[in-house]
């Protein structure tokens, strides 16, 4: 009896007449990230900053006096959808992965770029809530970044 009962109940679980729930394991991070990742760079010999960043289109700007310009950044992202079959595998808080800002200069122009933004598959993490405080005559050229599963700093020549 016993048999039957199972196998009646494994059938209506097939065609959707039983509806099971599994309960995926919450998430380690917090929903929203507390920290936020800032670095400055001196501009004393320079007039052109150009930016590069997952959410370049939303950057915001301040404009201040002063020979450093200011850029910060809130880490976001993670591994939504994403269940490894390894039981000890834990997910990475965007806080902790490690994103940041890298420069390098070409004579009067400074390339800003995100660091160890990527999209891979289920893995996303980004910058947002960019902000970049800077003298006012200083001009500033954004550029969204095409993601990969690389993660390095796209610092090349504009």
């Amino acid at each position: 009896m016993q048999l039957r009962t199972t196998l009646i109940y494994l059938i209506l679980v097939i065609f959707g007449c039983v509806k099971t729930e599994i309960n995926p394991p919450s998430s380690p991070c917090p929903e929203q990230a507390s920290s936020v990742v800032c670095q400055e760079f001196n501009i004393s010999d320079i007039d052109k900053v150009v930016l590069r960043a997952e959410k370049a289109n939303e950057v915001a700007l301040k404009n201040q006096d002063g020979q450093y310009l200011k850029v910060c950044g809130t880490p976001s992202g993670g591994v939504e959808g994403y269940h490894s079959s390894d039981p000890d595998w834990k997910e990475t808080c965007a806080e902790d992965w490690g994103l940041d800002f890298k420069a390098k200069k070409y004579d009067k122009t400074l390339v800003i770029s995100t660091y160890n933004e990527l999209m891979y598959i289920h893995h996303y993490y980004y910058l947002e809530n960019i902000i970049i405080v800077v003298p006012e005559n200083i001009k500033i050229e954004k550029f969204k970044r095409i993601l990969n599963g690389d993660g390095e700093a796209d610092l090349s020549k504009p």
